[in-house]
């Protein structure tokens, strides 16, 4: 069995997801590919340098390696060409596609959402994992973030998942539910330190403890 390159985390919204992806990149050392950092490499211009510096982690920084391998690869010459643009819905997801899989050949690398269990479903050395959590639960997450009261809050993690079901039925005719996608799914409410811990031996142990 090949070595865990690359971890893809799902997440119902206001599970975690981000914040965990975020500590298990930071605890194995990689880089994160999440929804900002997707967006900005798609505009390509003026990246924050915040953003830059975050990313450039290695003598030949992955976060310049990416960039230049997307776009040698003709993906420029491609969205220059679409009459809508990079960043519409379709146009978005071809830039998803090929940024995930140019990410995963680079390896060592977290995914944050957007399909990537799905995307990369064929890798040996990908580790997917989905957490779940309570509605509750998450609305009283989502209470800090949204600033709104918890009824409120609960309709939103509720409305969001609904769109996420939608995203993956659309675009990768899969339920994405399914035990069948996902090497670990993990009840997020035991805290994110825990659902850290338990990410990482989980992906240690598949790599027998590296």
């Amino acid at each position: 069995m090949k070595p865990v390159r690359i971890i893809t985390v799902s997440s119902l919204y206001g599970g975690g997801g981000p914040e965990v992806a975020e500590s298990v990149a930071a605890a194995l050392g990689w880089n994160l590919l999440d929804h900002e950092l997707l967006k900005k490499i798609a505009k390509r211009a003026n990246v924050d340098e915040e953003v830059a510096a975050r990313y450039d982690q290695h003598v030949d920084p992955w976060f310049n390696r990416l960039v230049k391998a997307l776009w040698s690869g003709g993906f420029e010459r491609g969205a220059a060409a679409s009459t809508v643009g990079v960043m519409d819905c379709e146009g978005m997801l071809e830039f998803t596609r090929h940024a995930m899989h140019e990410a995963a050949d680079l390896g060592n690398c977290v995914i944050m959402g957007r399909g990537g269990q799905c995307i990369l479903r064929e890798r040996a050395d990908a580790f997917h994992i989905f957490l779940y959590a309570p509605l509750e639960y998450r609305a009283r997450r989502l209470q800090k973030t949204e600033r709104s009261d918890l009824a409120h809050a609960g309709a939103l993690a509720d409305r969001v998942d609904k769109e996420r079901v939608g995203y993956i039925r659309r675009y990768f005719g899969e339920n994405w539910f399914e035990p069948a996608l996902y090497n670990l799914m993990l009840d997020s409410s035991i805290g994110d330190d825990a659902v850290t811990a338990v990410v990482l031996a989980a992906v240690r142990g598949r790599t027998g403890g590296k």
